[in-house]
């Protein structure tokens, strides 16, 4: 029971991460090209 929930929370952790790291690509190429006139938006 307790190695099911912690393959459950390792795989709901692993996806959340990749998710994040996709959503944090695509912000990057998106403001890339104004990273200078945005410099206060985060």
């Amino acid at each position: 029971m307790k190695k099911q929930k912690i393959g459950l929370l390792l795989g709901i952790m692993c996806m959340l991460l990749t998710i994040g790291i996709a959503i944090q690509i695509k912000t990057v190429r998106n403001s890339s090209t104004g990273v200078r006139k945005n410099t206060n938006r985060k």
